[in-house]
């Protein structure tokens, strides 16, 4: 295994999922700082991320495809950068939303993965996405408790400053590589390419379930980190205990699903997880937020860690970075989405019990079509990939 180039694409996504992670739990906290209007703009800001990289995953990807992966990753890194820059020099509301916009343009999700799936050979691709799942999750315990640090230390302009210059370094770290030519490919094949995947059934019930899953995600965080501060646990102890926790509790459920071949129950245990935490979380006579974030966190980790390789485990090496696209386009949109929904129920109710329950509410209906869906070719899906 090209264990440089996996770390390195390791270090890529990770580096991009912590900036963006850094600013969930100061947006709903510090609305007097960024001088917040109205709350339906803390949603926006939440989920504003998620529009343009669901614009540009599938653009990203056909491009990838077209002139070169390593090219494609270098500019979007750069737009990146360029985006993370703006509130620097003047943080408010608008200034973050802008800068969160023009980050997202950089969707290079989607052709860091296509990449390394390239060059790492079939039966050592497990170890690689492992590696790189073990990145992201360090990025996604850290970037909670580490952002809350900073702003608490030192001041919210100070994280902005270090964001900028984290996103630098991601940049000249990209440059080491030259990029190859890519594959030729003419627009009325990619267009065939493209209907052929979203009429795939079973192409589609990955789709519906990462848009979804991301969704109740971004609707989540426009209420939890207020709600953690205002019962006095919103520290970076608790949020890095809850993190790690939740990581910890996976890894079994992961390895049973390597093991077993068992797509659909990882899947539900999955789904279910993600639910009864959310909904723990907002019950009035439930006492223990935390708890119910760590269940919550430990059904993500869980869903956010199988299904792309299972996705694109029988994908044509042509299409991987179209496939991916696909992929990431439905996830942001499911980021954007779910933080309008938050947005909005934050603005209708001032209740921060009823709110949440009818962003829930609606999240469950989302969810229950795609449990009727199941059927049992998925495991062979699953057993392919892990063979």
């Amino acid at each position: 295994m090209n264990l440089w180039v996996t770390l390195h694409c390791s270090t890529l996504l990770a580096s991009r999922i912590f900036i963006m992670l850094c600013m969930l739990p100061i947006i709903t906290v510090y609305q007097d700082e960024l001088m917040v209007t109205h709350a339906i703009w803390v949603g926006f800001a939440v989920g504003c991320y998620g529009l343009t990289q669901a614009i540009m995953q599938l653009i990203m990807g056909y491009l990838s495809d077209v002139y070169g992966r390593i090219k494609i990753i270098q500019i979007g890194l750069f737009v990146f950068f360029i985006g993370s820059l703006i509130p620097v020099l003047s943080l408010n509301i608008y200034t973050l939303i802008a800068s969160r916009l023009l980050q997202g343009l950089g969707a290079i999700g989607a052709v860091v993965t296509a990449w390394l799936q390239e060059l790492v050979p079939t039966n050592e691709r497990p170890l690689a996405l492992a590696i790189v799942g073990l990145f992201i999750g360090i990025s996604f315990i850290t970037s909670f408790g580490t952002s809350v640090w900073v702003v608490e230390t030192y001041s919210l302009s100070t994280l902005v400053n270090w964001i900028a210059l984290f996103s630098l370094i991601t940049f000249l770290s990209s440059l080491i590589y030259t990029s190859p030519s890519g594959h030729a490919a003419g627009q009325a094949s990619q267009y065939q390419a493209i209907t052929a995947l979203l009429a795939s059934r079973q192409h589609m019930v990955f789709f519906y379930l990462v848009f979804c899953l991301h969704q109740l995600f971004a609707c989540h965080f426009c209420f939890v980190p207020a709600s953690l501060k205002a019962s006095h646990l919103g520290t970076p102890y608790h949020y890095t205990i809850t993190l790690v926790t939740s990581f910890l509790l996976a890894v079994p459920v992961l390895l049973w699903h390597r093991q077993q071949a068992k797509f659909q129950q990882t899947n539900v245990i999955g789904i279910g997880l993600a639910m009864v935490g959310y909904w723990l979380f907002y019950w009035p006579s439930y006492s223990y937020p935390l708890t119910s974030l760590t269940i919550f966190f430990t059904g993500f980790n869980i869903l956010e860690a199988i299904m792309p390789n299972l996705l694109t485990s029988q994908c044509q090496h042509s299409q991987r970075g179209l496939l991916l696209g696909l992929y990431y386009t439905f996830q942001y949109l499911g980021i954007f989405s779910g933080g309008m929904v938050g947005g909005v129920a934050l603005a209708w109710s001032n209740n921060q019990t009823l709110s949440p329950y009818l962003a829930g509410m609606y999240m469950l209906l989302l969810m229950l079509p795609l449990m009727l869906t199941y059927r049992p070719s998925y495991a062979k899906l699953a057993h392919d990939d892990l063979s």
